[in-house]
């Protein structure tokens, strides 16, 4: 049991370590500059394919992949508990995803950070699917709280707002 706990604790160390050395990056004005470059000519490419789509009557809701049909998005039942968790750890992976190619090296530094912190979560969530109810959900709060510090940090860096 011992060794459990040795492990959880350094898991969370480690996780709280990668997220505040991703937050502090996203602090660096010049990162900061970069991630708002970026966010700025992805939504741009985002509304121009979305106008072209419309224009040509190609656009329609049934375009939604076949996974959404089951999932939270037309879903009577949100998501919650570890597949909420999940499901935020891979939105956020696909944003920086679209921003990688955007990003000069700087912001590359930067976005591997975050990359290396999401990581850390993802770790943290497989061991916590396995605890027992009362400690799953205390580790799903720290997990949330960590990743809503993480997902905060890079919005606000993609707008451009100064930290608070």
């Amino acid at each position: 049991m011992a060794s459990k706990s040795k492990t959880s604790a350094a898991m969370a160390t480690a996780l709280a370590a990668a997220t505040a050395q991703a937050v502090r990056m996203l602090q660096d004005p010049e990162t900061r500059a970069q991630l708002l470059i970026a966010g700025n000519d992805l939504a741009a490419r985002m509304r121009q394919w979305n106008d072209d789509r419309r224009s040509s009557g190609v656009y329609s809701p049934s375009d939604l992949p076949a996974e959404h049909a089951t999932s939270g998005y037309n879903s009577a039942l949100p998501a919650v508990g570890q597949e909420r968790l999940e499901r935020r750890v891979e939105k956020l992976s696909a944003t920086l995803d679209m921003l990688r190619p955007e990003t000069g090296a700087s912001g590359t530094a930067f976005l591997d950070k975050v990359y290396q912190a999401l990581n850390q979560i993802r770790l943290s969530l497989a061991v916590a699917k396995n605890l027992p109810l009362v400690k799953r959900k205390k580790a799903h709060r720290e997990i949330s709280k960590k990743l809503s510090d993480l997902e905060t940090a890079v919005m606000d860096a993609a707008l451009g707002n100064s930290p608070a």
